[in-house]
């Protein structure tokens, strides 16, 4: 179903003649800027798919009957859609866009990874609109809340093949619920090849040198307060999911590089909507990038204090943001994974001292690099650009994530992985759990009693 619906702006009283397909999620962010005096006209685009309406719900503007209008534009709260644009007409002309937006993303990707896509659409959405009930759990492990978590969440840990009878069970409950919010991120299949490769790698590093970086952390508390910030920048991003959804979306294609940015946009978000996003989330991953050059550094040179430019990790973690992520080597394992590059730094400089032009019609930013270039990105980059950051802070999160399970194995402590971790491991193998032992002596027969724990699938929405 596509819905037609005329937009008055309520300055300059210029009608735009929206469309929009109806869509998985009930209710979408609508944000277009008024094609003649840029003002910015917001919504939310209400899908009924259980009394099939669909139907747009103005805020700051109103809808009016058919008849003549100025401008067209699309909306779509989960896919990329048109631009506004300027088109004199009214309700017997037809409206002269283009391919169907719908059309269009139905054939940019696999039928598989748009069904993927759209359950975590769906999925995602609904956690958005409730994430200060969903934000309790991860509240209460960073305040060490342990038996009000196993009090208030012992039961839906339970259906995940969670016990948590003690700190290691509630430990990875915790962690599982925070990488399941957000594998969506991913594609299945990469986020499988992803999550394998830094498990393997991790567990065949040097063992003595692992612990000497350990006690470093220890001493500083440093691991526990990136944790805390990863948290948070999790906690961000799925906030404000519903504004970056199209351009999660994006990550689906098959090849995103053909969509044509001067003609096709997102309208679930403005500039203003995601810039803080976009500058804080750096920020925290430039401030955290420590765990992954220590990790490179044990790699690559057997030491976590060991850096190929005279300097060591105090020194470092002394450098300004932008120097650090220079100083990590996409070359090296675990920077490439963390993949959190400096490509936008002209741009993300611009924004943060307020040196730029945003043109809400175009969805182009204009701004003057440090060296007096005049350069120009998308909303739709920026968007993307928050996508690639959530990505990163994912993967970093994984860092610590196997950092604190080593901690634990080092006690005494084996932690049952996720079973997409096992998938390839034949009996004679080393367990993926890193303990050292052969996989049919160790984890073998408890995976087949965890097979309740969800493969990063999502509730079927797409079908």
């Amino acid at each position: 179903m596509t819905v037609n619906y005329y937009v008055e702006c309520p300055v300059c009283h210029t009608v735009t003649r929206m469309r929009s397909p109806a869509g998985y999620v009930y209710s979408t962010p609508v944000r277009v800027h008024c094609g003649k005096c840029q003002t910015l006209l917001f919504g939310e685009f209400i899908s009924d798919n259980e009394h099939l309406k669909a139907y747009f719900k103005p805020q700051n503007c109103k809808t009016v009957n058919k008849g003549k209008y100025e401008y067209r534009a699309e909306a779509s709260g989960e896919i990329i859609c048109g631009k506004m644009v300027a088109e004199e007409g009214d309700v017997s002309r037809p409206c002269l866009t283009a391919v169907s937006p719908v059309l269009s993303f139905l054939q940019s990707m696999s039928m598989e990874n748009k069904d993927a896509f759209i359950d975590y659409v769906c999925y995602a959405s609904d956690l958005s609109d409730n994430m200060d009930k969903a934000r309790i759990k991860y509240d209460l492990y960073l305040n060490e809340q342990f038996e009000l978590l196993k009090k208030h969440f012992g039961h839906i840990a339970s259906t995940c093949g969670y016990n948590l009878y003690d700190n290691d069970e509630l430990f990875q409950y915790i962690y599982y619920s925070l990488f399941f919010d957000c594998a969506g991120l991913f594609k299945e299949v990469e986020l499988k090849k992803l999550l394998t490769e830094i498990n393997y790698k991790i567990y065949h590093l040097d063992i003595k040198n692992i612990n000497d970086y350990l006690r470093y952390l220890e001493q500083n508390n440093r691991l526990d307060e990136i944790e805390s910030k990863l948290f948070e920048l999790v906690r961000l991003y799925l906030s404000i999911f519903k504004f970056l959804a199209p351009a999660v979306g994006l990550f689906y294609y098959d090849d995103a590089s053909r969509i044509n940015k001067e003609t096709q946009g997102i309208s679930t978000c403005s500039f203003n909507d995601i810039k803080n996003f976009y500058l804080d989330a750096f920020e925290i991953l430039a401030d955290c990038c420590d765990i992954v050059i220590g990790l490179d550094n044990i790699d690559k040179r057997f030491n976590y204090n060991a850096f190929t430019n005279r300097i060591d990790m105090i020194k470092f973690r002394n450098q300004t943001k932008g120097v650090r992520i220079k100083n990590l080597s996409l070359d090296e394992f675990f920077a490439a994974r963390f993949n959190l590059k400096t490509d936008s730094n002209e741009l993300r400089n611009a924004v943060g001292h307020n040196n730029f032009e945003y043109n809400g019609i175009t969805q182009k930013l204009s701004f003057a690099t440090a060296k007096g270039e005049n350069k120009s990105a998308y909303l739709i980059d920026v968007a993307l650009e928050c996508v690639s950051l959530s990505r990163s802070a994912y993967v970093l999160l994984f860092y610590v994530y196997e950092l604190k399970r080593y901690c634990f194995l080092q006690k005494g402590k084996r932690l049952l992985l996720n079973p997409l971790f096992y998938r390839l491991a034949k009996p004679q193998n080393h367990c993926p759990c890193g303990s050292g032992a052969k996989y049919r002596n160790c984890c073998k027969n408890d995976v087949e009693k965890r097979k309740k724990i969800k493969m990063m699938r999502y509730p079927k929405m797409s079908s």
